[in-house]
């Protein structure tokens, strides 16, 4: 089955993970969060996530991203078309979720809908 590519720009947040990323494999498979990517913070309600969080895996993209770095990935849409996406889009920026931790954030350059 075809699913969606989002090509971004990942900015790993120091401290915030003790291990580079693999972002060439495929087997990365954190959410995003559209939205600042200054924000640090889950926003939470009475305790509860009120973000959207979409699930992706970073492929296509260098072997090693280190905290503090930068590089350029592909972040397959995985959960499409139960889950739209539509927010994913040039110029949308995110944050990088595991869980409710932030470790990164970046920002959508292009849109493929033809991945494998």
């Amino acid at each position: 089955m075809s699913r969606p590519i989002a090509r971004a720009s990942i900015t790993i947040l120091e401290g915030e993970r003790v291990t580079p990323i693999n972002a060439k494999n495929g087997r990365y498979r954190p959410h995003i969060v559209l939205g600042p990517p200054t924000q640090r913070t889950t926003l939470l309600k009475d305790g509860m996530p009120v973000e959207e969080y979409l699930g992706v895996t970073v492929a296509d993209g260098p072997e090693s991203v280190a905290p503090g770095q930068t590089a350029e990935a592909n972040l397959v849409l995985i959960y499409h078309p139960e889950v739209p996406y539509k927010g994913v889009r040039p110029g949308a920026t995110f944050t990088i979720r595991e869980g409710h931790k932030v470790v990164g954030y970046g920002t959508v350059l292009a849109r493929s809908e033809d991945h494998q």
